[in-house]
């Protein structure tokens, strides 16, 4: 593989959770009939199957430390298949949510894996710019997974849908096994141990750079998280929209986080990752608060919502991806165990925040909106905060 192919095949490992996560949701209200279960508890196939990739994460970095990359990332893409199959032959919504707890150990190698082997060959800005555009190569999941989704289920049902993440897992699988190098110069005997683990967990929170950006990363991917667990059931309750048009609707978003990831690039040349991150909150709280103005103005419909969340995806993702690049740039002898400490950390902190949150909003877009500006708020602040400090 060239250098290229290798980052485009990171973004496609990025993109396995949100591929997961995103083909399903316009089949929720299909799945708790067949199952006959509550919509909450289909609703709860994200946060379990995201807060299971976070638990993953705690191992998979160290791991990838101690046996190299490949053998890590392939063991849990053959996982991530096995838990697939179990969502598949689901009977009811607690195998199915089994079954998403096993893949999201499986998918949890992805990210934290992708974003080493990534920290192995860069450095610096280039890293940066890099990370953004395996970001960009990660967007086409969230503008393909909906449409695919209802594509599928025309097929015969929604178990139509894991037999489509089955495929796109094993050929993940067989491209990284036939083609995919090692890049760890030289792997470490003692990143297993105990006291390794503490030692890098100490060198990663007293360095301010990684400490500051990798706490942020919670706060930002709370955004995300909350966004994929609510929108589907607002979209359906108050739109009374779902299936087809809803994928539509939401698969437009992911247009907003190519187009976010093409300026971050050139952000990173000219100024900087910090500088680039800064943008991304003052667009995100600007996409909210236009989104609030629609909302007292009483024209906010399901198609401006949509044009506005174009806005937002353009800034979550920049902000994400920078927080990532900035934690991980100062620890290249420790880059598997960084990215695991650090996306770990993030994803459980989201999933638990995040979970709660969409309980207390339902499906009303008005408690919605006022949760998202508040936590686009609170990061922006975050960032000035941190940054001014730093400076």
């Amino acid at each position: 593989m060239t250098p290229l192919q290798i980052i485009i095949y990171c973004g496609l490992l990025l993109s396995v959770s949100a591929f997961s996560v995103d083909i399903l949701l316009p089949a929720f209200g299909l799945m708790a009939a067949d199952l006959n279960a509550d919509y909450s508890a289909i609703q709860m196939a994200v946060p379990v199957f995201l807060a299971f990739i976070g638990i993953g994460q705690l191992f998979t970095g160290p791991l990838s430390d101690r046996f190299g990359r490949r053998p890590v990332l392939m063991s849990g893409l053959a996982a991530f298949a096995a838990g697939t199959v179990l969502c598949l032959f689901a009977e009811n919504a607690a195998m199915l949510l089994a079954g998403r707890a096993v893949q999201g150990l499986g998918a949890s190698g992805g990210p934290v894996v992708a974003r080493a082997i990534l920290r192995d060959l860069f450095s610096g800005r280039q890293l940066a710019a890099n990370i953004a555009l395996a970001t960009m190569v990660f967007a086409f999941g969230p503008i393909v997974a909906p449409l695919a989704g209802v594509a599928f289920m025309q097929f015969g049902s929604w178990r139509m849908i894991f037999a489509a993440i089955l495929l796109f897992g094993l050929l993940l699988l067989l491209v990284g096994m036939a083609f995919l190098p090692e890049t760890i110069a030289r792997t470490d005997p003692r990143a297993t141990r105990l006291s390794t683990l503490l030692a890098n967990a100490v060198a990663v929170m007293r360095n301010r750079q990684s400490r500051f950006y990798g706490l942020l990363l919670g706060p930002v991917m709370s955004l995300m998280m909350l966004i994929l667990i609510s929108v589907p059931r607002i979209y359906r309750e108050e739109f009374a929209i779902e299936g087809a048009l809803f994928a539509v609707l939401f698969a437009i978003h992911g247009i907003g986080i190519i187009i976010g990831q093409y300026f971050n690039r050139a952000l990173i040349h000219r100024r900087g990752p910090q500088f680039a991150l800064f943008t991304g909150g003052m667009i995100a709280v600007a996409s909210v608060a236009l989104m609030l103005v629609f909302w007292f103005a009483g024209v906010l419909d399901a198609y401006l919502l949509s044009f506005t969340m174009i806005l937002f995806a353009t800034s979550f993702l920049t902000m994400a991806a920078n927080c990532m690049a900035l934690s991980l740039d100062p620890h290249g002898a420790i880059a598997g165990f960084v990215s695991s400490f650090v996306e770990s950390a993030s994803r459980l902190f989201s999933a638990v925040f995040s979970g709660v949150i969409a309980l207390l909003v339902g499906g009303r877009l008005d408690l919605f909106l006022y949760a998202l500006m508040a936590i686009t708020l609170a990061v922006l602040g975050l960032i000035l905060a941190g940054q001014r400090r730093m400076s």
